[in-house]
């Protein structure tokens, strides 16, 4: 973007996709420097390169959310944060708490969290055969 933050971006100014929209959603959230923050299924539109990136950049083990001490909370489907959360709460389809607890202690006990490692370690082996797994 020639204009970097000063471009004009939504229906009167520059066209964006969908990735672009996330990104620029996510560093207004970090920008902005509450206390808690809250990201819903945010990676879902992200191509899994994309989404690592993003992903350690902001959430990981030396992220900058944990740097600046932003309590996040992440709703996912997905495996990969997993193992990165402090704690973890497992809700069923009602709502419900099914699990919760630390990542390595979920995996070692039947359940969702479980049942999604395993389908992510699944995913790894299958993408580093195609060369696509950084």
């Amino acid at each position: 973007m020639v204009d970097g933050d000063n471009i004009i971006a939504g229906s009167g100014g520059a066209a964006l996709s969908g990735g672009q929209k996330l990104r620029i959603a996510l560093a207004r959230a970090v920008y902005s420097r509450h206390r808690i923050l809250m990201l819903d299924h945010v990676f879902s539109g992200l191509d899994i390169v994309g989404e690592e990136q993003i992903f350690t950049r902001l959430i990981g083990r030396h992220g900058l959310l944990r740097q600046l001490g932003i309590t996040t909370i992440l709703l996912t489907h997905a495996a990969h944060p997993l193992s990165y959360a402090d704690h973890i709460i497992a809700l069923n389809v009602h709502g419900t708490v099914t699990e919760q607890g630390k990542f390595y202690d979920r995996t070692r006990k039947n359940g969702c969290v479980s049942s999604l490692a395993t389908k992510h370690e699944v995913a790894q082996i299958r993408l580093k055969s195609l060369n696509l797994w950084m």
